[in-house]
Parts: C-alpha cells; structure tokens; sequence
C-alpha cells in the first residue's frame, strides 16, 4: 500500500482499524470524527471516535513506544524518519506521520 499518497485521516482510520478491528464493521459518522453502530442486538448506539494518530503526541505516544518505533530528525534535510528495522522504515516532515506509516508497515510484514 502506498501511505504517502493517503491523508492524514486515512493513515489514522487504518492505526484505529488495527488497533481497535470492530471499526471494520461499522460506518464513518458525517463529520468523518468517528464510527459508529446500533448493536449487534439493535438496542444501543456505539461510537468509537477516531484519534487523530498523526497529530497528536497523546494520541500516537503510546504506538510509538509500545511498538519501540525510533524517531530521528534530520534537520538538514528537513524531514524525520521513523524507524522500526531497516524493512519498516519512512521519513516525511510530519515524525508522527511518519511514526504511524511505520506502524501499518509493521502491521503489514506481521510484527505487530
């Protein structure tokens, strides 16, 4: 999968979908902030809402931590790169960003 071409919310509604697989089953609320589903027995009204991974230290810091993914900063070059292994690896401006990429590499080559 090509995440450089995907958003901020997609790269964020993939970790989410990792993280918590139920997402799968239900549907994106209009404002795009969360998902939502009426019960498997119609009698309730769940809401899981989608953090915003890429953004925000609260958010993607635990990830980043439990998933011992590094962060470097190339300030000559401009961008940061997270890493994981040399097989899990992404660089982009934006460390979180790049931090969450490296997530769903990990995700994809089963290391997570």
């Amino acid at each position: 999968m090509n995440y450089s071409e995907m958003s901020d919310f997609e790269i964020n509604s993939e970790v989410l979908a990792v993280i918590e697989p139920d997402v799968a089953h239900m549907q994106l609320s209009e404002d795009q902030k969360s998902f939502y589903h009426c019960g498997y027995d119609g009698n309730g009204f769940y809401e899981t809402v989608i953090p915003d991974y890429c953004n925000s230290w609260a958010d993607a810091g635990p990830i980043i931590e439990t998933g011992n993914i590094s962060l470097t900063c190339h300030q000559s070059r401009g961008f940061w790169a997270a890493i994981f292994n040399r097989k899990c690896m992404e660089q982009h401006e934006n460390p979180l960003r790049a931090a969450m990429i490296v997530f769903l590499m990990m995700k994809e080559a089963g290391n997570v």
